[in-house]
């Protein structure tokens, strides 16, 4: 911030993090990727803030959360954790001014607690409808049900159809043409998948964990209630419920450790909130009537180059004058 205006530094140290790494090793979109996984899955992220001998930001170190050994509160009030090198294994202490950290909403002020956790109860109904639906699939017999004959059996022959029919038209045979011989019966089972409503608990238990993250089916791949119409407005809740609370976060987290109080960083979803062709040459057609973007910000957003003459506002048009009924002369 410069004079009370905002104004874009490309040559500060986190705008070269954007361009060209956090490090030699990790880019920028890696570096962020790593980051929001590690506070959705582990409710945590952290990384080491490096800066040379003037004290000067050069980078970012991600860490993984499970390196991290311990967090402590010092007597002077601030905050000291414990990380492991990942290759000696070595532990050393940084201070809260040396990390980055990351958390998502916390009980204790320190350590975050993922959704995942706050939720396990559900997350568990779903892996276990899932493990059953694997087991079905995995030691089901198709087609399913009972052979029966008309007198009795003994448990030698017993065994020994029941071995060759799950031999037959089970795993990798399970589909073939099932024939019944020497007066055997096949009565197929009413239990099914669906009449368990197996497949119906695996499609809620998609909704539900996507729920969780605020995220739309539509991203997960479920479009059965998304339409054309409302798939726009799906994109824009998904940046604005799912997406700009951790921009938010990630955007005061840099605010408080990495920058100094005259910078911000800025993590752009205009993509997602573009909404339609139509709806953003009409906006933009509004933003430029009333004076608020000149025709080289509206180039720059679409991805245009600038024009020599649009970093000013055009002349508006003058209104046109309403034109007043003359009742014509009739001569007499």
């Amino acid at each position: 911030e410069l004079d009370g205006r905002k104004v874009e530094q490309p040559d500060h140290p986190v705008a070269q993090m954007y361009r060209y790494g956090v490090t030699d090793q990790m880019i920028w979109s890696d570096w962020l990727e790593h980051t929001i996984t590690s506070v959705l899955m582990q409710g945590n992220s952290l990384s080491l803030i490096l800066r040379d001998e003037r004290h000067q930001l050069i980078g970012l170190q991600w860490v993984p959360w499970g390196a991290v050994s311990n967090i402590r509160q010092l007597r002077s009030g601030r905050i000291a954790y414990d990380v492991a090198d990942p290759i000696n294994g070595q532990v050393k202490t940084y201070l809260q001014d040396q990390v980055l950290h990351i958390r998502d909403r916390s009980d204790n002020g320190f350590v975050g607690k993922s959704v995942l956790e706050r939720a396990a109860e559900s997350v568990a109904t779903v892996q276990n409808t899932n493990n059953l639906a694997a087991s079905t699939l995995r030691n089901g017999a198709f087609p399913t049900g009972i052979l029966s004959a008309p007198g009795s059996i003994d448990p030698t022959t017993a065994a020994r159809l029941k071995a060759a029919w799950e031999g037959g038209y089970s795993g990798l045979n399970a589909g073939k043409i099932a024939v019944a011989g020497d007066g055997l019966e096949f009565k197929p089972l009413s239990l099914t998948p669906e009449s368990v409503e197996l497949l119906e608990s695996r499609k809620f238990g998609i909704q539900d964990i996507a729920r969780l993250f605020h995220v739309p089916l539509i991203f997960v791949g479920d479009f059965s209630s998304s339409t054309f119409t409302n798939a726009t407005t799906m994109i824009q809740m998904f940046a604005s419920f799912a997406l700009g609370q951790w921009a938010v976060k990630i955007q005061q987290s840099f605010a408080q450790a990495v920058l100094s109080r005259q910078h911000e960083i800025k993590l752009d979803l205009s993509d997602f909130q573009r909404g339609d062709p139509t709806q953003r040459w009409s906006s933009y057609d509004v933003a430029s009537r009333n004076r608020i973007l000149v025709p080289n910000e509206i180039r720059e957003i679409e991805g245009f180059n600038p024009l020599p003459d649009g970093d000013k506002f055009p002349e508006l048009a003058p209104k046109a004058q309403p034109v007043q009924d003359v009742a014509p002369s009739i001569p007499l």
